[in-house]
C-alpha cells in the first residue's frame, strides 16, 4: 500500500478566468466565497469589483461594482462584509494620488449598507470589534467606523502612511507604518497608549517598511520588514517579535 500512488487533486470548479484579476484572498464564510477583483489600469486587465459565489458549485450568486480597487479583499462582519478600496497600488511613490472608499455590504443578497468615501486609501483588510470596524489609512490614521451606518467613531493620526491593516487585542488595536513605526491606540477612544520605532530603538534595531499587517498571538505582536525600497533599501529584513517580558 505504501508505494501506490497518493490520489491526484480534483478541480470541483473554476470561474473567473481571463475575466478577473485577484491578488486579494479570498473569503469564505459558510456556503458563500467573496472574491475581490481588481481592475488594472495600465493593464486593461480584470474588472474592479466584489463577487459572492456559491462555494459548492462556483455559481455567481451576486457581484458589486466597485469605484476603486480592493486590492486586500474584504473582511466578515456579522452579517456584512467590509470591504476597503484604494486608488493606488502598493507603492510609495503613489502617495500623492492616494484616496479611498469603504463598503458595508450584505452577505446573503450583495446589497450595500452604506459606503464612505476616504480622504486617504486603505490598501489592507478591516477589522471588525463588536459594533465598529477599523482600517488604517495612507494618511497615517486609523480610523474606527460604526458598523451600522458607517460614520466615523473616532479617528488617530499616528505616523506615515499605512499599508499594512491593524490588528486588535483586547482593548487595544496596533498598527506599523510604512518607516517602520509601531503604534498602539486604545480600541475605544483612539488614544495613543505606545509607538515603537523598529529602526532607532536600540533594543530592536530593525529599520525597514511594513507592508504586511501585524498578528497578535499568546500576548505578543508579531510583524515583518520590507527593505526593497525606501531609507533602508537593500540591508536586512527581519521577523519581530515584541513583548513585555
Amino acid at each position: 500500500d505504501a508505494a501506490l500512488p497518493k490520489p491526484a487533486p480534483k478541480v470541483l470548479w473554476q470561474v473567473g478566468k481571463t475575466a478577473w484579476h485577484v491578488d486579494a484572498p479570498v473569503l469564505v464564510a459558510g456556503d458563500k466565497v467573496f472574491v475581490a477583483s481588481a481592475f488594472l489600469d495600465k493593464e486593461k486587465l480584470g474588472e474592479r469589483a466584489l463577487i459572492c459565489l456559491n462555494a459548492a458549485t462556483g455559481a455567481e450568486l451576486w457581484k458589486v461594482p466597485l469605484k476603486f480597487n480592493a486590492w486586500a479583499g474584504a473582511t466578515l462582519a456579522g452579517e456584512h462584509v467590509i470591504v476597503p478600496c484604494s486608488t493606488i497600488r502598493y507603492d510609495p511613490k503613489e502617495l500623492g494620488a492616494a484616496k479611498g472608499e469603504v463598503l458595508a455590504i450584505k452577505a446573503a443578497d450583495g446589497k450595500v449598507e452604506w459606503r464612505k468615501d476616504m480622504s486617504g486609501a486603505i490598501l489592507a483588510t478591516a477589522a471588525a470589534v463588536g459594533d465598529v470596524t477599523i482600517i488604517c489609512d495612507t494618511e497615517g490614521q486609523v480610523r474606527a467606523l460604526d458598523l451600522k451606518s458607517g460614520n466615523p467613531r473616532w479617528a488617530a493620526k499616528c505616523g506615515g502612511a499605512f499599508f499594512a491593516g491593524p490588528a486588535v487585542a483586547g482593548d487595544a488595536i496596533y498598527a506599523a507604518d510604512i518607516e517602520g513605526v509601531v503604534f498602539s491606540v486604545g480600541l475605544a477612544d483612539g488614544k495613543a497608549r505606545w509607538k515603537l520605532d523598529l529602526g532607532s530603538d536600540a533594543a530592536v534595531k530593525a529599520p525597514g517598511m511594513v507592508y504586511g499587517s501585524p498578528i497578535v498571538h499568546g500576548g505578543r505582536l508579531y510583524l515583518g520588514t520590507s527593505n526593497l525600497e525606501g531609507k533602508s533599501a537593500g540591508a536586512d529584513t527581519v521577523i519581530v517579535c515584541i513583548g513585555d517580558k
